[in-house]
């Protein structure tokens, strides 16, 4: 999803300079809900102009959906977000500046059909449908899923896993992605289409780059349960009771905490609000880490097996000794493997062994899952364009009275949802609509 580092500022800053942005009033303080990428780096630009910062983090750790492994191999695995799309984006611009080593994912994908693997495999339907998802070929039709488009399509049974594969990249399943609307949302990208994986780690970027201006602002184990905005002030109340007050609050928890209703409003979300927050997809998705003592697979990426769209080669460009593969599984995928009877390991190690005769099984040393959707304060993995989803991403992120505001990919309106860029931008927009509020 190139241009070399942006020395120039990101896009909604243009025309205007970092040195032309004033600063909040004194003693004006903000309340920003959640510690991931949104939070954080909105916290940053807040502190950086004066603001006094609250961020409440319900859990017991920073980064959100950005989180490593550092013991499972002799090298640091992303547990969550893993790679930076394009050069023309905040992360990029970040990563750069920062000197963080990272490197163009230029792997090799192989691709399961009817049980064989293939290389080079190319089918004109599963061509058509990434074309209109990339917005390279025209689609006018009505809002179905890439499913249904398939099947009117006359797509045979052998392609259905690659398909799957592409709606788990979006987020989600095949029968749940919208066509239409895909390709909408992906029209307004504009990072670039190389994609770039760090020798370390995204959360090593963010926790060095980010956090350490706003350490002393976060407030772990702080489940926010209601925020009151009825007055002038903005009262946030936590689990155990502890109120904070401020002039405003930025919400970045994920769109499906708060479909969930966890967080109360008072007064109440519009129905408009709150519809949008339904509208948006966001589906349960696990990464599962698989370390073996040899490396039997054929090339950086397996595509189209029945449990797992995808396995990559996590250890590929890393510099380890270890053999890792990390099968990534969205949607109704990850809703079954989660309750497989055999459990999820074993069902996937028997699927790479009827692949690679047996090999899985017999150098398999050790695993561990990462089901997002079993995090309580986060429970999935990433939003998507879902059936009906038209416009609700801008009316997720419209401000209430100027005074409770959203953050996060979710509400990523230049085409960058899904993504930490997408969140570090919508922290950035935020941060800056409220100093403009008030004159900064």
């Amino acid at each position: 999803m190139g241009v070399s580092a942006v020395s120039v500022l990101p896009y909604w800053l243009s025309g205007c300079k970092k040195d032309q942005l004033g600063n909040f009033p004194e003693g004006f303080k903000i309340i920003v809900v959640g510690a991931g990428a949104a939070g954080l780096y909105a916290a940053k630009k807040m502190k950086e102009h004066g603001a006094q910062v609250d961020i409440l983090e319900a859990s017991d750790r920073i980064g959100g959906r950005i989180w490593k492994n550092d013991d499972f191999a002799d090298f640091p695995i992303d547990l969550g977000a893993e790679w930076i799309h394009g050069k023309k984006s905040l992360s990029h611009q970040l990563a750069q500046d920062a000197g963080f080593d990272f490197f163009e994912d230029q792997g090799e994908e192989a691709f399961l059909v009817n049980g064989q693997i293939q290389n080079n495999y190319s089918s004109s339907i599963l061509e058509n449908i990434m074309g209109i998802l990339d917005g390279d070929v025209s689609y006018s039709g009505p809002d179905i899923s890439i499913l249904q488009y398939a099947q009117q399509q006359g797509m045979g049974s052998q392609d259905f896993g690659i398909l799957e594969y592409i709606a788990g990249e979006f987020g989600t399943s095949a029968e749940r992605l919208s066509l239409l609307y895909t390709q909408r949302e992906e029209e307004a990208w504009s990072s670039g289409n190389k994609d770039f994986r760090f020798k370390r780690t995204y959360f090593d970027l963010i926790n060095e780059v980010v956090v350490p201006s706003v350490l002393e602002n976060i407030h772990l184990f702080s489940p926010v349960t209601s925020i009151n905005y009825s007055a002038e002030k903005v009262v946030v109340t936590i689990e155990n009771g502890d109120t904070f007050e401020a002039d405003r609050v930025l919400i970045t928890a994920s769109v499906a905490v708060l479909k969930s209703g966890i967080i109360s409003f008072s007064p109440a979300l519009s129905t408009a609000k709150q519809q949008a927050i339904n509208s948006i997809g966001m589906d349960t998705g696990m990464k599962v880490l698989l370390k073996f003592s040899q490396d039997f697979w054929s090339a950086t990426s397996l595509i189209g097996a029945e449990n797992a769209p995808v396995y990559w080669n996590a250890s590929w460009g890393k510099g380890g000794s270890d053999y890792v593969l990390s099968a990534f599984v969205m949607g109704t995928k990850a809703e079954q493997l989660s309750v497989a009877e055999e459990g999820i390991i074993p069902t996937l190690l028997n699927e790479l062994d009827a692949v690679y005769n047996g090999q899985a099984t017999a150098s398999f040393l050790n695993g561990v899952i990462m089901d997002w959707g079993h995090q309580p304060y986060i429970r999935g993995a990433y939003s998507y364009s879902s059936l009906g989803i038209g416009d609700q991403r801008s009316i997720l992120a419209e401000s209430i009275g100027n005074k409770v505001h959203f953050a996060g990919e979710a509400t990523a309106t230049n085409g960058h949802f899904q993504t930490v860029q997408g969140a570090l931008e919508s922290g950035e927009r935020e941060f800056l609509a409220m100093l403009e509020s008030v004159g900064g």
